[in-house]
């Protein structure tokens, strides 16, 4: 009878989730996973002293259990819709966000609830939180990524994947702003720094919980791809496997400069407060070139979005390098910054490309979305390692303190070139 109506209604797996809901959705828990995932190693570093070496051990936490996360999110719901009627995605994205708020607060239950003269006892509640929460994360992205995507017209999908990298790309330069701002203004009201920011992890708890209100318009199940009508370009296999190649070697990059940036703004100069604003500046310049991505398309079809991509990112992370070893001042904070600039659009034309053809070829399953979060997650993984191995060879004595930031950059370039003549022998 729909069709005497006007158009057929589609059955409810077809179903798209409202976008703007899903939007909604990623953009708050985007704020709080970035205060994780970028903001923490500032955090860490007012709280504890965490230098490079810490901070990277802390990088590679996060990166095995992103892994995991994300390789286990598709088994693990379709086990849990076979047993539990209840068990849908939506209602694993609903557990998924309540967990994270809770363990969020971990952190600052601890610190409170510990007199003061032993409150650096307390760093192991960190570390559960950091491994906990990333291993939540794993899986959520790649449930919310097939909500964005399912049930979408091909023809639509390009536009709803480049609002999505904006949304939680621009959700995590806000996120930076947070990790600075919450203690600034708790400051004013006679809260001690370090105290203040602690309590970052407490505001991220409370933008999680007002998330879930948002989850009333999802769909039970993400929308699907109706596959009789949806057949995707030649050659978007091929470039879907160039891009997943890429990934990890654009994450590394990444994920080695993370846990260095607060040695690097320090060490060109910049005011302690304003640390994580030039920090997220290479996120900021990624929302601009995915905003661009998303208006113009003629980057489909092109290889140059992996190549050129994974270049700029190695450019771009040779220059935070470099500004370490000028004295500090206006020169260095210039190419900082300029460096944070390139690498921040080379990772993101990586990305756009790397989501799209995951989307486009694999009909926006969980499954996909798993795939492309565990990338990323290798590449979380293998940078901080890099940075780890320097501040080993310089604990062993094996390097002088001087070449440490110098040493990370060559076993970054290593590990990035070798995963770059991997893709060239594999001759795509």
């Amino acid at each position: 009878m729909a069709e005497d109506f006007g158009k057929p209604v589609p059955p409810p797996r077809m179903r798209a989730t409202p976008l703007g809901a899903a939007l909604a959705f990623t953009f708050m828990n985007s704020v709080g996973a970035g205060v994780t995932f970028n903001g923490i190693f500032f955090i860490t570093k007012y709280v504890f002293g965490y230098g490079l070496g810490w901070n990277s051990a802390l990088g590679v936490l996060l990166g095995v259990t992103y892994i995991i996360g994300a390789l286990t999110t598709g088994p693990a719901i379709r086990w849990l819709g076979q047993r539990f009627t209840i068990a849908s995605p939506r209602a694993l994205l609903l557990g998924l966000i309540l967990i994270c708020a809770g363990i969020n607060a971990l952190p600052v239950a601890t610190w409170f609830l510990t007199p003061q003269q032993g409150r650096a006892g307390t760093q192991w509640a960190w570390w559960v939180f950091i491994g906990s929460y990333s291993l939540l994360c794993g899986g959520l992205w790649s449930i919310v990524a097939s909500y964005v995507s399912g049930g979408r017209e091909p023809a639509k999908l390009p536009g709803a994947i480049g609002r999505y990298n904006i949304t939680w790309s621009l959700a995590l330069v806000v996120s930076m702003g947070v990790v600075s701002a919450v203690p600034t203004a708790l400051s004013g009201l006679g809260i001690e720094s370090v105290d203040g920011n602690v309590l970052t992890l407490a505001v991220v708890a409370g933008i999680h919980l007002a998330s879930t209100v948002l989850l009333l318009w999802f769909g039970t199940f993400p929308g699907e791809h109706p596959h009789t009508q949806h057949r995707s370009p030649p050659g978007y296999a091929r470039l879907l496997t160039l891009h997943r190649g890429t990934m990890p070697v654009v994450y590394t990059i990444g994920y080695a400069l993370n846990p260095f940036l607060p040695e690097m703004t320090r060490a060109a100069g910049f005011p302690l407060s304003w640390g994580p604003i030039v920090g997220g500046t290479w996120l900021a310049s990624r929302v601009a070139t995915f905003a661009i991505m998303n208006r113009w398309h003629g980057w489909l079809g092109s290889r140059l979005t992996a190549t050129g991509g994974a270049w700029a990112c190695i450019l771009g992370f040779a220059m935070c390098v470099a500004c370490t070893l000028l004295p500090a001042g206006l020169t260095a904070q210039v190419i900082a910054v300029v460096g944070l600039v390139v690498f921040g659009i080379g990772i993101a034309t990586v990305y756009v490309g790397a989501l799209y053809y995951a989307m486009e070829v694999g009909a926006a399953a969980v499954d996909e979305g798993g795939k492309h979060e565990a990338l990323i997650g290798l590449g979380y993984t293998a940078g901080p390692l890099c940075g780890l191995g320097a501040v080993g060879l310089w604990s062993a004595g094996v390097i002088g303190v001087g070449v440490v930031n110098p040493v990370m950059l060559g076993l970054v370039a290593l590990t990035a070139g070798a995963g770059m003549a991997w893709q060239v022998a594999k001759k795509h």
